[in-house]
């Protein structure tokens, strides 16, 4: 049992310097955690069904179950999109936070970028570009307290 134990924690170690560089590339691009872990799903998914197949058993979404620790419903999904050859989501809207929606656009919004694509600080109340971010707030988030935000944010002036 303890062998097992030392494979499993090599395993993670080696799975961990794998994934933080992953990580960085995708916070870099804007991808969210949740579209993250809906394609480890759908990897999951793949891997256990493809494992079935090579053992040439039948492959039952009830197997993948017990194999991956996913739900039945979520294998069953999974599959779905797989079958349809879905490997990526469509684009669809991103389920986050109103904090991280405010700070991706903020950082994405070319309204508050320079000619370089770098980011302007802002000013909560300007009368010149950048636009000011209340009322951008407006616009994006518009139950998000610009008091609150600015404290934990320092960049905003």
């Amino acid at each position: 049992m303890e062998k097992q134990t030392a494979v499993n924690q090599a395993l993670q170690g080696a799975l961990y310097r794998i994934l933080r560089p992953l990580a960085r590339l995708m916070l870099r691009n804007g991808v969210p955690f949740g579209d993250f872990a809906e394609l480890m799903r759908r990897a999951y998914v793949d891997a256990a069904l493809s494992d079935f197949q090579q053992r040439r058993r039948k492959a039952t979404d009830s197997g993948a179950a017990v194999m991956t620790g996913l739900t039945r419903k979520e294998v069953k999904k999974q599959r779905e999109r797989l079958q349809s050859g879905e490997i990526v989501d469509g684009g669809g809207p991103h389920q986050s936070n109103r904090a991280a929606r405010v700070v991706s656009g903020w950082v994405r919004d070319p309204e508050f970028l320079d000619v370089d694509g770098s980011r302007q600080s802002c000013r909560w109340r300007a009368a010149v570009r950048p636009p000011p971010l209340t009322a951008w707030f407006a616009d994006t988030a518009a139950t998000c307290q610009p008091g609150r935000f600015s404290t934990s944010c320092p960049e905003l002036e």
